[in-house]
């Protein structure tokens, strides 16, 4: 693994499985290189002693030409997903052994410490996947920021629907079938109309299913309804079914009421309490889980925007 701060302190990384096994002897290179990297998204990389990135802090000389590229891997549901692959030129990297680290200034010292998290930020970041609906507003910006961490987005579909959207996983006929009883259960607390007799829009709330299925925990958008409840609109299908299955649900309460920017909602976080059956204030900001949902309405507000970038934020410490 070699890092570089470069361009107003922003880290590269450079992160090899093999070298993190490497002997303890001294670790020069002196002619341009490319590493890649590309962290198994199955959990078996979980375990890993997170202390052997620590100890790993090294200086880098110069730096130039990074770049990003994909590598595809599959997870352990069998969804295709892709890795996004710092690629790194350099001089010269010198080892931990090469720094006297009783004689290093403390800014050096400080420095090598931001870097080190830094580090251990961007590695942890591969193992993260989001799964997500491709609408209009709110999904899409969730898979629009979860991109500028380099984090993948699953975005479930069918046939008919976001066609273009290259991070599309086409559910087949069956697989929006098996979403029914989901559904059904979702509808007893929600009281709505399903089947709506609308195929296209059976197979939307279908989708919504698998979502929530391959998370650990539900992020949304949306407005949640006076009785604190439910969730309004389409957003509210994916929520419940959420609750329904004990998932870790929170709904960030504001929606855009019309073109001219004015709100609706406490544009607050909540998080639903299942002893209450009920949704509360949260006190905090809420940390992504290595497997979530970002969704929500199309509605998006300029502070909806701002408090999924939050979570992203204060989730891996570090923005882009």
């Amino acid at each position: 693994m070699s890092v570089a701060v470069v361009n107003q302190n922003k880290v590269k990384v450079d992160y090899n499985p093999v070298e993190l096994k490497r002997s303890s002897s001294t670790f020069i290179q002196s002619e341009t290189t490319e590493l890649q990297y590309c962290i198994e998204r199955n959990g078996s990389q979980q375990s890993q002693d997170l202390n052997s990135l620590n100890s790993g802090c090294y200086s880098l000389n110069s730096f130039s030409n990074q770049s990003i590229l994909d590598t595809n891997t599959s997870s352990s549901d069998g969804y295709e997903l892709s890795c996004k692959i710092p690629k790194l030129s350099y001089d010269k990297v010198i080892s931990d052994e090469d720094v006297q680290w009783e004689d290093m200034d403390d800014s050096d010292f400080v420095k090598c410490l931001l870097m080190c998290d830094k580090v251990e930020s961007l590695y942890l970041r591969a193992e993260y996947v989001n799964h997500s609906g491709g609408a209009r507003g709110s999904d899409l910006f969730w898979e629009v920021t979860a991109k500028k961490y380099g984090i993948k987005t699953v975005v479930y579909s069918f046939r008919g629907h976001a066609s273009s959207n290259p991070n599309r996983y086409e559910l087949s006929q069956q697989e929006l079938s098996s979403a029914k009883p989901h559904l059904l259960r979702a509808n007893m607390t929600l009281k709505r109309k399903y089947p709506t007799g609308k195929t296209f829009i059976d197979n939307l709330l279908s989708r919504n299913w698998f979502q929530v299925q391959n998370s650990d925990a539900v992020f949304a958008i949306g407005k949640i309804n006076k009785n604190r409840q439910t969730v309004d609109g389409g957003t509210g299908w994916a929520v419940q079914m959420g609750i329904d299955n004990h998932k870790q649900t929170y709904v960030f309460d504001c929606i855009q009421k019309n073109k001219g920017g004015l709100t609706e909602g406490s544009c607050h976080w909540y998080s639903f309490c299942e002893k209450r059956k009920m949704f509360e204030l949260f006190n905090g900001m809420p940390i992504l889980t290595k497997r979530f949902t970002g969704i929500g309405s199309r509605q998006l507000s300029s502070k909806g925007k701002g408090a999924i970038e939050d979570v992203f934020k204060s989730t891996f410490k570090f923005s882009t």
